[in-house]
């Protein structure tokens, strides 16, 4: 099983802990740029991967093992108002999909 596996949580910190200053660097550039980025852009930029690093790393900074670190940081992701507009919006889409599909008479 992935969570029982020592090589995907020191890939996975690895990733997160060292990747973070260039994707800040990256997200800083972007910034003052960010009302031109359509709501999934910035949603998933700023809400979802940005979050998700920045609170892994504050995470770990507290000594948490990867695994919690990671559950904190997607907390903090569902949490986010960008990132919960972005999946309020495809839930809303999955929905009209499925009832034009039920009022076309296709189950």
């Amino acid at each position: 099983m992935w969570t029982e596996d020592d090589d995907v949580w020191r890939t996975l910190d690895d990733l997160l802990t060292n990747g973070w200053p260039l994707l800040n660097e990256y997200l800083s550039a972007m910034q003052p740029h960010k009302s031109e980025l359509p709501p999934m852009a910035k949603a998933l930029l700023f809400g979802g991967m940005g979050q998700l690093v920045v609170t892994y790393n504050k995470a770990r900074e507290e000594s948490n093992p990867p695994n919690l670190a990671l559950a904190l940081a997607f907390e903090d992701v569902v949490r986010n108002p960008l990132f919960n507009t972005l999946m309020g919006g495809s839930v809303n889409q999955m929905v009209d999909r499925k009832v034009d599909q039920i009022a076309e008479g296709e189950f």
